[in-house]
This record gives C-alpha cells, sequence and structure tokens, in this order.
C-alpha cells in the first residue's frame, strides 16, 4: 500500500513518521528495528511520497548529492526535500518553492548547555540564554541548535557555514533569523520550532511567503494533519 496524500497540499509539506508505529504491509517490526532497518525503509518510504507529491515514477527517480552533501532531485523541476532522522522518528520536508532543511533532535537536557552555546552559538544568543532561569535556557538552547542545523541544511553548506556566523530571535509567536552579516531580519526565510511531544523537537526552513503544512503518516499510509494524529 503506497501512502495516500491528501487531495490539496500547499507549498510545504512537513511529514513525520515514528517508525516505533506499525505500517501496514511493511516486513519492519519495532521489535527488531535497527538503524540499517530504519534507514532502508525510510529510503522506500520517501521514493514513494516523493513520486506521489512531485509527480513521475520512481524508477525514474534519481536522488544526488551536492559538495557539501545536501541530497538533492535531479530529474524534477520546482521540486525540493530534506530529512533528519532521529531515534525511531524522521521527518521530512517536501517543497515546490526552494531550497528547505529540517532538523529533528531528541530532547536531551544538557547540564553543560551553556558551553555548548559558548562554543557554537552567536554572541546575541549567548546573550540572551544568560538572562532566562536554568531550565528555560536549556529548553531555548535545545530550540536554538535545531533552527540552527535546520537552516545550515536549507542552504546546504553543512557545518562549512559557521553556526555563530548567524543567529535566531526567539519570541512568543515567532522566531526571526539574522543571516550572516546582515543586521536585519531575513526576508528569503521562515523557520519554525515546534515540539512534537515530550521527547522530541523539530525546526524547519522553507522559502519566506508560503504556507507549511504538517502531517503525520498513520498505519494506512494515510497522511494526517499533525493536530488530529
Amino acid at each position: 500500500m503506497k501512502p495516500r496524500v491528501p487531495c490539496v497540499l500547499k507549498s510545504n509539506l512537513v511529514l513525520i513518521i515514528d517508525f516505533k508505529k506499525p505500517i501496514l504491509n511493511s516486513s519492519i517490526k519495532f521489535n527488531t528495528l535497527t538503524n540499517d532497518s530504519m534507514k532502508s525503509s525510510s529510503k522506500l518510504l520517501l521514493r514513494e511520497i516523493i513520486e506521489l507529491y512531485f509527480g513521475g515514477s520512481e524508477e525514474e527517480l534519481t536522488i544526488e548529492r551536492n559538495w557539501y552533501g545536501k541530497p538533492f532531485l535531479t530529474d524534477r523541476e520546482n521540486a525540493w526535500f530534506n530529512l533528519s532522522h532521529s531515534g525511531s522518528v524522521m521527518a521530512l520536508v517536501l517543497s515546490r518553492t526552494g531550497e528547505v532543511g529540517v532538523d529533528i533532535e531528541f530532547r536531551t537536557i544538557h547540564k553543560d548547555y551553556a558551553k555548548i552555546a559558548h562554543r557554537f552559538f552567536h554572541c546575541e544568543e549567548v546573550s540572551a540564554l544568560n538572562l532566562l532561569p536554568p531550565q528555560r535556557a536549556q529548553r531555548q538552547s535545545h530550540m536554538l541548535w535545531c533552527l540552527k542545523e535546520a537552516y545550515i541544511k536549507a542552504i546546504g553548506k553543512g557545518l562549512t557555514q559557521p553556526l555563530n556566523s548567524f543567529r535566531f530571535n526567539i519570541g512568543r509567536h515567532h522566531v526571526d533569523l539574522y543571516e550572516p552579516q546582515q543586521n536585519s531580519i531575513s526576508q528569503c526565510w521562515q523557520c519554525q520550532y515546534h515540539e512534537l511531544s515530550q521527547d522530541y523537537g523539530l525546526a524547519v526552513c522553507v522559502p519566506s511567503g508560503n504556507p507549511i503544512d504538517f502531517f503525520c503518516l498513520n498505519t494506512n499510509k494515510q497522511f494526517i494533519p499533525k493536530n488530529k494524529y
């Protein structure tokens, strides 16, 4: 059974797949799940979903990597994707408007978050963290890490783009990105952070001005809006 895509999708789609939840007609079982088997299963699902979202056939689908290791499609026009794994969960973002990046992370609490921030974050991000109570600072440090990973994946440069060369300002209902050597909020990208559960957080970076739809894949390979999953 192939995934069933909603009739109407907007410009950007984020799909969340939890391999702990059995997928019908799949030979992957959680009690035998390994990193290799999950990667194999996710590759198959990726090809099926790309075929449905962008059109064409799986047989014609060719995925290559740029100089920095970012995967891209060579045989589709106006088709971009990115994916991230953490534990048993995979996040996939698809777009018809431009380059995209996504990062999903297990919400580990690092007691040495301050050292990590001083080493990797922009000085203004560090200053903002220092003003917060420890518990909130730990949470915001995790948010910043996810957002930074999503951004460098979107621009396709990986860690050759230093994490402290750009910064985020996290508000109550918004996230502002200041790109390298820029003193104003980026007009090119929109970045969002979402807490998927008590265990996982997700950040996504897509071209500005385009809506983002969030879905989960259920046991029947149906796309379910995330707030209904």
